[in-house]
This record gives C-alpha cells, structure tokens and sequence, in this order.
C-alpha cells in the first residue's frame, strides 16, 4: 500500500497518487509475466535444439494444438476447467514453428523423423 504524504492532503491528490501506483504495479505485474514467459521459451528452444530426439517428436505433432493438460496450474498449462493461459503449449507450438523454419521446411512437408532415428 502507498503511504500518503501530509504533504498531499487534498483528497484529489490522494486519489491521483492512489492512481499511479495502481498503474506502476499493474506494470510491474505485467512485465514480470513477459520475463517468466520469454526465459521459458529460450529454455525450451535450447532444449529442442539440443535433444534431436524430442525435436522430432516435437515436429510430428505438425500443426496441432498443444496443450499442457495440467489440473492445477493455470498460467502454463489448462487447469482443471480448461480455462487456463496454456503458456507452455503456446511456447512449445512456437518453438516448433521456429525449427521448421530453421530447416526451411513447413511443417506438413517435414519428415515425421530425422534420417538415421526412424
């Protein structure tokens, strides 16, 4: 909560100091999420880029929706009523786009496995 100081007596000040803070937080909230999201992205593109294995297993799902089925977690995955941000399976669809287009290729013409795993 933000102190008010006696210098800002008047209620019309109070509330336009109420206002910025409430602005300032709401800013802060929302760049701290933007962080969280974009450091698991470039985590797991590197871990798809490293583990050829999981990146073909990755690229077979082609363009199909990905969703991270967890119950409980709301912000990377479903939750239990389906209602949750799915930020996870959104990462993952947009790490798979990027290798596809790494390779050049799109990703119904992709081989479902790299030459030598099949």
């Amino acid at each position: 909560m933000l102190l008010l100081s006696p210098r800002f007596t008047r209620l019309r000040h109070q509330r336009r100091l109420l206002h910025w803070d409430a602005i300032a937080r709401a800013r802060f909230v929302q760049t701290g999420e933007q962080v969280k999201t974009q450091v698991m992205r470039e985590a797991v593109l590197k871990k798809f880029l490293t583990h050829i294995d999981i990146q073909a297993t990755l690229i077979s799902t082609d363009n199909q929706l990905i969703v991270e089925n967890s119950p409980t977690d709301y912000y990377w995955g479903c939750g239990g009523d389906q209602s949750g941000y799915n930020h996870l399976g959104k990462i993952l669809m947009s790490v798979r786009q990027e290798i596809c287009q790494q390779s050049g290729a799109s990703l119904g013409e992709r081989e479902k496995y790299p030459r030598g795993l099949a």
